[in-house]
Order: structure tokens, then C-alpha cells, then sequence
């Protein structure tokens, strides 16, 4: 009910193009393509989604990075400042821009950063940047100086892409990153000792890399929304950050040991729910990229070429025809998200423009309202759900939606009466 019609409409043909074409059709593939029973992620079912869905994102991601970049140079080479913000309202249309975000706007560019604390702050960083990669190969021997220089060169367009999709559909796509990153570093550390740690603290290096930058995008944006300085966000999140690299080892140190008995395992209080899987899929990331199916790095490409193109035509189009051209990033995260979340947007969105139907006014002055009650009423009963299953407690009906193959099967048990 918040989101506008072009970001629903993006996720509910992502969802069908995957869900409902893409996918079955690469299952009827299954012992030719890639093996039945494959032993990790990445030799299986799972990469088509993963490499598919992040290729997307990325074409894209690459295709807008480059041209904020153009612009930002064209606008500083003719001096023009403009005192207006990039930002729409999704339900104001062709309506002259409201008292409030005209404020916003002039609150948010009057306390911008000076340029003097930004070079200084970009020399600092390269200070940083430069130290961590001689200290990371002493923290972990097997990663060389330049796997970490690599990680600092493809983090920007990554957080970039983390923090646009995230702007677009609420979602994480972080999830997305791990898998390749275990494959390609693993891949490049070859089959000598130590290629599994490269692997594994090259992915958790990237997702902290990316989670940093996107995060700081998304506080300017709430600052933006609340009348915040852009000054004090930025030296709160820098003072966050700084403490967390103190307090963070810390906390790590005091629970290992005094839990040292099966300190991240499985059976473990406080395990490592995703070590399992990417330590196999580390394992199996020496053999390079053979170790993913058939054709998954061919449908990549083509997928990445595609979001460029429709990216490419989303921009030529007149402004009126946009929304019928999808966003290809949020067309993109039902490929590894799946479709749950593209049918509830739809459902919404439909309430939405029904209830517009009958009351424009109404609609578009509660509809931000009426959808913010519903995610805080599904999140809230996250508490008692939880307190439930603690106490083992299971409801008595239970509705499920099965696949084909898996329906099948239930169907042999109760029949069989196992």
C-alpha cells in the first residue's frame, strides 16, 4: 500500500518470470544440467537463483552508478545548484511539491558536509584502507594483500546495489553476496592450503564492507524524513562504528569463553547457523566455476546485458510510460527471495487503487498509515509467536503450500499410512 505502482508491478513479474516459468522449467532439467542430489548450493538449483537474481542487480546497480557519476560531473561542470532533491512522491503525480517535503529539502541541504571535512575524511580513509590491507594477512595468513585491495574495489558498487534495492523494496539482498564471493575467492586462492579460510573471511569482510556503506545511505534517508542534520548522522554513525570495533571483539571473546564447549556448532547456544553450508560450499569453491550447472554463467551474462538494456529504456521512455518499464533490481529479488512477498505487494497495492477509486484524497492521505499499522501488527506478533514456541505449543491447523514433487510424496505416505 506504500510502495507505487512500478515497484509492485517490477517484484509480481519477477515473480512470475521465475517462480513461474524460470524455475520449473530448469527443475525439468534436473540429472542433466546439474546432478539430482547435489551436495552444495552452488552445484545445484540454489546457483541459478543466486547468480541469475545478482546479476541483475548488478548490471543495473553498474549502469546507475555510472550515471550519477556522469550527471554529478556535467551539473558540477556547469555550476548548477539547485536547492531540489532527487525524491518523488509516488502518490502526488503531476501535483506541485507539498509544503513539507519543500522544507525537508531546505533542512537537509543547509547543514551538508563541508568539502574541506570530506577530502580530509577521503585521506583518512585511504589511511585506513591502505593499514588494513598489510593488517588483514596477519589476522588471516592465507588471504593475501591483494584479495583484500580487490574487496575494497568492488564494495562501493556492491553497497551501492544493497542500499538501492533496499530503498526500492525494503529488502536485504546481502544474502545474495555470499555465495559468489566463497566461489570467486575460493576459486582464485586455487586448491593450496588455506583456500577455504580465503573464501570464508573474504565473504564475511565484503558483507561487513557492504552492510557499512548501505547503512549510512539509509540513515540519510531517515534523516531526510525526520528534519535530521546530515552532519550529526554521519558523526553518529562514525562514532557507533568505532566503538563497535572495541566493543564488538569483546562480546565475542567473553562468550567463547565461557561457552567454550561447543562454541559455534550446530548444538550450541550460540551457533553459526550459515557455517555448515559455507564451509562445503568453500570447499567445493577450489574447483572454480565448474563447480556450478550448466549454462548458469550463460544466463547470467544474458540477465546482466538485459537489466543494462531495460535500464537503458526505463530512461529514454516519457516520464507517463515509465511505470509500465520494470525496475530490473527490484525485478531481481524475487528470484532468490521468492514470490510470497510480491503477492502480498499486489494484494495491497490493489486495496490501494480500489480504495483510490473511491476516495482519492482519503486513499493517498491514509494509505502510508494504513500500511505501516499492517507490517507493525505481522511484526509484533513475532513476541508471542515466539514465546508459543518456546512453550512448544503448536496450533492445531496448519495450511501449507507444497510443490508438485513434494505433494506427490505426502500423498504416498498417507496413502501408504507411514
Amino acid at each position: 500500500m506504500i510502495c507505487p505502482f512500478v515497484i509492485t508491478y517490477s517484484q509480481m513479474l519477477g515473480a512470475i518470470l521465475s517462480s513461474g516459468i524460470l524455475w520449473p522449467y530448469i527443475e525439468t532439467k534436473s540429472g542433466d544440467w546439474y546432478p539430482a542430489d547435489a551436495p552444495t548450493a552452488l552445484s545445484g538449483t540454489q546457483a541459478y537463483k543466486l547468480f541469475i537474481g545478482l546479476s541483475i542487480i548488478i548490471g543495473e546497480g553498474a549502469y546507475n552508478l555510472v550515471k550519477i557519476i556522469v550527471i554529478g560531473l556535467i551539473k558540477h561542470k556547469n555550476n548548477e545548484n539547485s536547492s531540489a532533491l532527487p525524491v518523488e512522491n509516488p502518490f502526488r503525480g503531476k501535483n506541485p511539491v507539498p509544503y513539507d517535503e519543500e522544507v525537508r529539502n531546505k533542512s537537509f541541504l543547509k547543514d551538508q558536509i563541508p568539502k574541506k571535512v570530506g577530502i580530509v575524511g577521503y585521506v583518512c580513509y585511504f589511511a585506513i584502507t591502505m593499514t588494513s590491507v598489510a593488517v588483514f594477512p596477519f589476522i588471516f595468513p592465507s588471504l593475501k594483500w591483494h584479495h583484500v585491495l580487490t574487496l575494497y574495489l568492488i564494495s562501493p558498487l556492491l553497497g551501492f546495489c544493497r542500499a538501492y534495492v533496499t530503498g526500492l523494496s525494503d529488502m536485504s539482498i546481502s544474502m545474495f553476496y555470499r555465495k559468489p564471493v566463497i566461489l570467486t575467492f575460493g576459486f582464485w586462492a586455487g586448491k593450496s592450503s588455506g583456500s577455504i579460510l580465503v573464501a570464508l573471511a573474504a565473504c564475511g569482510i565484503l558483507l561487513h564492507f557492504v552492510e557499512a556503506a548501505s547503512n549510512m545511505m539509509e540513515s540519510f534517508k531517515l534523516g531526510y524524513k525526520t528534519l535530521s542534520s546530515p552532519k550529526s548522522l554521519f558523526l553518529s554513525q562514525l562514532i557507533g562504528t568505532l566503538v563497535g570495533c572495541f566493543v564488538s571483539p569483546c562480546i565475542f571473546l567473553y562468550i567463547k569463553n565461557h561457552h567454550p564447549v561447543g562454541f559455534g556448532t550446530s548444538d550450541s547456544v550460540f551457533s553459526a547457523s550459515w557455517a555448515i553450508s559455507d564451509r562445503a560450499d568453500a570447499m567445493d569453491a577450489a574447483n572454480g566455476f565448474s563447480t556450478l550447472p550448466k549454462h548458469c554463467l550463460s544466463l547470467s551474462l544474458a540477465f546482466f546485458v538485459a537489466a543494462i538494456l531495460v535500464s537503458m529504456v526505463r530512461d529514454s521512455m516519457p516520464k507517463k510510460w515509465k511505470s509500465l518499464i520494470p525496475i530490473p533490481m527490484v525485478f531481481a529479488v524475487p528470484f532468490y527471495v521468492g514470490a510470497y512477498l510480491s503477492i502480498d505487494m499486489s494484494v495491497g497495492y490493489l486495496i490501494f487503487y480500489l480504495w483510490r477509486r473511491k476516495n482519492k484524497a482519503q486513499a493517498e492521505g491514509f494509505a502510508p498509515f494504513v500500511g505501516s499499522a499492517l507490517m507493525f501488527g505481522d511484526g509484533l506478533w513475532l513476541f508471542p509467536s515466539t514465546v508459543l514456541s518456546m512453550k512448544n505449543i503448536v496450533a492445531p491447523m496448519c495450511m501449507r503450500f507444497l510443490s508438485k514433487e513434494m505433494s506427490a510424496q505426502v500423498e504416498t505416505c498417507l496413502s501408504s499410512g507411514s
